[in-house]
């Protein structure tokens, strides 16, 4: 999911998800990640003009998401 609003609304549209599941956690519950492989993001934006221009213009890389919710997000670590 998190790919394909990447995809749509690039890095801000990320960020609102992102921020919004940070808001409508209560406190100590869990947010659960799988990012996707850069390379998946290939293969998807071709299927529309707008997911290309997007896919373009993406400067948050799946690699990057853990220290974008831990830091930006306000997202805690849980071991």
């Amino acid at each position: 999911t998190s790919k394909w609003v990447h995809l749509h609304f690039g890095d801000e549209g990320l960020k609102c998800l992102f921020r919004r599941v940070h808001a409508a956690l209560r406190p100590g519950g869990l947010f659960l990640l799988e990012p996707q492989p850069w390379s998946s993001y290939r293969k998807n934006a071709g299927l529309a003009p707008h997911l290309l221009r997007n896919y373009g213009a993406i400067q948050i890389k799946p690699p990057q998401f853990r220290e974008l919710l831990l830091g930006e997000i306000g997202f805690a670590r849980c071991e």
